[in-house]
């Protein structure tokens, strides 16, 4: 859960949707991205930066919560054979 009632869902096949929970939008897909071609391996959210963090393909990638837009300048790259990110999570301060 993330703002003023959203929430992110992640598919391990890569994809991930934006999801209201306020009545007018309760049936409605705010937007989905697929973010990885194979697996997508873990998810968090942070409001204090309003950034989301996805882990998958050897790297983690963070998106603008605002925008929806990958922040490409913040991409960490993992070393091949370093193993699977299978949790994510932020710092108190962002």
């Amino acid at each position: 859960m993330f703002g003023d009632g959203y929430i992110v869902v992640a598919f391990t096949e890569g994809f991930v949707a934006h999801i209201s929970t306020h009545i007018k939008e309760l049936r409605d897909e705010i937007s989905s991205e697929r973010i990885f071609n194979s697996t997508l391996e873990a998810l968090c959210t942070n409001d204090l930066v309003y950034k989301m963090a996805v882990a998958g393909e050897n790297c983690i990638k963070i998106y603008n919560l605002a925008n929806w837009k990958e922040i490409k300048n913040e991409k960490i790259d993992l070393p091949k054979g370093c193993g699977r990110v299978t949790k994510l999570s932020w710092s108190t301060n962002g």
